[in-house]
């Protein structure tokens, strides 16, 4: 039998069945109950769970239409102050959104590893070559696992399906389906939580 512990997705969230039902007990005798969550998406073990505590659960998917979808998206990231430019139009250009803003945390990294390097060579700092390869090998390490192979910036490392890869690509879905300031799931990047890698 399933532990109510483990169907806890991320913070802010109902995390056992017991409150999970009590949502439901403003509802009439006979009244038809339902809720709405896109969040089940997120996790292959989901249904299996939700059959589990209720056979005769009946779930319906619905689509959106894809450019009213993008265009949902769009108003997200602008109301997050997170657009890669103001006007919607430029958005759908793929020349205008090839950089994003957090592209600007390579650039300042890639300035201080930099700056260690030129702290040995010409002021004799014996721990820079050390410090500034730690600092870029760190910044390599994030943009291949980060925007390589889980954003797909570019197109390789697509087909990558071993157990360690489908851990990684688990928990990164789940710490981008908190949208919140805080409560939010930390992916571990090359070492995400073990709970991501014993879920079939």
């Amino acid at each position: 039998m399933l532990k109510s512990s483990e169907i806890n997705h991320y913070n802010n969230s109902v995390t056992n069945i017991d409150d999970y039902l009590k949502l439901f007990e403003p509802a009439n005798e006979g009244q038809l109950k339902g809720e709405t969550s896109n969040t089940y998406m997120y996790h292959d073990k989901a249904a299996e769970r939700i059959k589990h505590y209720n056979p005769e659960m009946k779930m319906l998917a619905v689509l959106r239409q894809p450019a009213e979808r993008l265009y949902s998206r769009y108003l997200h990231l602008a109301r997050e102050d997170r657009l890669p430019t103001p006007n919607f139009e430029d958005c759908l250009d793929k020349e205008t959104i090839w950089w994003e803003r957090n592209d600007l945390f390579f650039v300042f990294y890639a300035v201080i590893s930099m700056s260690f390097f030129y702290s040995q060579v010409e002021l004799g700092f014996i721990y820079g070559f050390a410090v500034g390869f730690g600092i870029m090998a760190y910044g390599l390490t994030y943009f291949i696992v980060h925007d390589i192979f889980i954003h797909q910036r570019f197109k390789i490392l697509r087909n990558a399906s071993n157990w360690y890869a489908k851990g990684i690509r688990k928990a990164h879905k789940m710490h981008h389906a908190n949208l919140k300031k805080d409560g939010g799931e930390s992916f571990g990047m090359l070492f995400p939580p073990i709970k991501y890698f014993k879920e079939k």
